[in-house]
């Protein structure tokens, strides 16, 4: 009987990744150059199930492959990733070289212990995965809108279950900038809700168009109803956070879960509290940084507790013993000073954009597309992300939601003009997953090819920065990225939809035009 399809089984027959020199994977087609030809098994590969034809011809090895077949394997109707799961684990160096794992929008991110040793060649012609990025101390894989189901099948092949997460107390080979472990262990706590956080958003939105065109009243029980819907999450995010970050550190869940709970109780905010002859008065409902902080310290002070605490009384006295520490000096010195912290970041990114505004929103959003190239676009705003998440509108949130607009415009533009079978194949769901600010495919697959047309989707975006500078958008609340981030800029107070339409539509009009005039079929890729 023969086997079931998969790269390993391939690999396998050719002697082993090590022999493979080159590695190239269309739709129907794998096509390598091996080292040694006398390690092929062609029977092996022939008796592999989706392999429909070989052709050996000296060291160059050509493998069509049945597309009827391949991909069959489904389960509950949805598409199985758990070829290309075992790929991606492969080609990073085996579950032995994984320190950490995690997922955004798009990517899926790994913390491994040695880079070099990951296949990069053939992860980057692998169907179903769009590019290789290493930036920020992480090997990320871009997979695109199905990032989540890869994520998921990748964690089932590392053996990972329910809430486990990867802890390694191994150190990587890659020197990691102490900000950028910070950041990463920041976004590894909002990554989990962030789907939820954009449902919130979206909510407050929806409420505010029923609001403002007079179908809802502010005094009516559904528009009570709905503003705690739209509220809760932002209103609670401390629970929320302490739970996801808790998890990430490799800790107790529920720990995180109730620092965050402790930071939202009524009667402890807004209010003076005397502890140790300090007056406290501070607000933690809706922030982001202080749970952030007190559960970063928690979970290692947890870790210790347990490693001395006898078995018989681990359950309860731990918690107790960790509470006990680390709630007053949360209060007293940590919570208060990443406040201050996250209000002067927030005030020295302010006083730029206000005292050159103009050449401010250029220059972000001008750059940002380069940024999401690299995988760093988090670090510049991941400040203004967590002053949106607390209630505060926030500018440089709005500069950086537009860009997509002007990628999508540039695709949507060599889509119509293009009489290229294969690039409309790939421009139009690109365009379609840019729509909703999902950007990758569009700049790996379509434009970054064509460093023309990237660069063009640069200068359009640039256009998005004058109008939101011009117009004073702010982001009030965070709804998603692509068309629905509009909801966010529109103020429940004043509602005012002109000036985020047009920070969309500009850019995306402007590189449409200047890439319908300048693509041709001709253009050369990279």
């Amino acid at each position: 009987m023969k086997n079931l399809y998969s790269l390993s089984e391939i690999e396998k027959a050719c002697g082993g990744k090590n022999n493979i020199k080159i590695f190239k994977k269309s739709n129907d087609t794998i096509t390598m150059t091996v080292k040694d030809r006398s390690l092929i098994d062609i029977e092996a590969i022939q008796n592999i199930k989706q392999v429909k034809q070989v052709d050996f011809k000296n060291s160059r090895l050509k493998i069509a492959i049945n597309k009827k077949m391949e991909g069959k394997k489904m389960v509950k109707g949805k598409k199985d990733f758990t070829n290309l799961a075992e790929t991606i684990v492969e080609n990073i160096g085996g579950q032995e070289n994984v320190l950490g794992l995690r997922h955004c929008v798009t990517r899926v991110r790994f913390r491994l212990k040695n880079e070099a040793i990951a296949n990069d060649d053939i992860l980057n012609n692998s169907e179903g995965i769009i590019s290789v990025v290493k930036a920020g101390g992480e090997y990320m894989v871009v997979i695109g809108n199905e990032v989540a189901d890869v994520y998921d099948a990748v964690r089932t092949k590392l053996g990972l279950v329910d809430d486990d997460v990867v802890v390694s107390e191994e150190k990587s080979d890659q020197k990691l900038n102490p900000f950028i472990k910070v950041l990463n262990t920041i976004v590894g706590s909002v990554g989990p809700a962030l789907n939820m956080i954009c449902a919130g958003g979206i909510l407050k939105g929806i409420l505010t168009i029923l609001t403002m065109t007079n179908v809802l009243s502010t005094e009516s029980g559904l528009y009570l109803l709905m503003n705690a819907m739209g509220d809760a999450v932002f209103f609670f995010l401390p629970v929320i956070l302490g739970y996801n970050l808790a998890r990430h550190l490799g800790g107790e869940p529920f720990l995180g879960l109730v620092i965050g709970a402790i930071l939202c109780y009524p009667t402890i905010n807004g209010v003076d509290i005397n502890l140790f002859d300090q007056v406290i008065n501070s607000t933690y409902t809706s922030s982001f940084l202080p749970v952030i902080a007190i559960t970063a310290l928690a979970v290692p002070l947890s870790k210790f507790f347990k490693k001395y605490t006898p078995a018989a009384v681990q359950g309860f006295l731990v918690p107790v013993l960790t509470l006990l520490i680390v709630v007053p000096l949360g209060f007293v010195f940590v919570g208060p000073a990443v406040n201050a912290i996250g209000v002067g970041v927030n005030n020295g990114i302010t006083f730029l954009l206000n005292t050159v505004p103009l050449l401010a929103g250029i220059i972000v959003t001008g750059a940002y597309q380069i940024m999401v190239l690299f995988g760093v676009h988090q670090a510049m705003t991941s400040f203004s992300f967590m002053n949106v998440l607390s209630g505060n509108p926030d500018q440089l949130m709005a500069l950086v939601m537009f860009p997509s607009f002007a990628q999508i415009g540039v695709v949507l533009a060599m889509y119509v003009k293009t009489k290229d079978k294969k690039l409309k194949s790939i421009a139009l769901p690109a365009f379609l997953s840019g729509i909703f600010g999902v950007t990758e495919p569009a700049i790996y697959g379509v434009t970054l090819p064509r460093i023309k047309m990237f660069v063009i989707s640069c200068i359009g975006a640039m256009t998005s920065g004058i109008v939101v500078m011009l117009t004073g958008t702010v982001m009030y609340s965070f709804t998603g990225m692509g068309v629905v981030s509009i909801l966010g800029m529109v103020s429940t107070e004043n509602p005012n939809f002109i000036a985020p339409i047009m920070a969309a539509v500009v850019p995306f009009a402007v590189s449409f035009l200047i890439a319908f005039v300048v693509f041709n079929d001709k253009e050369k890729t990279n």
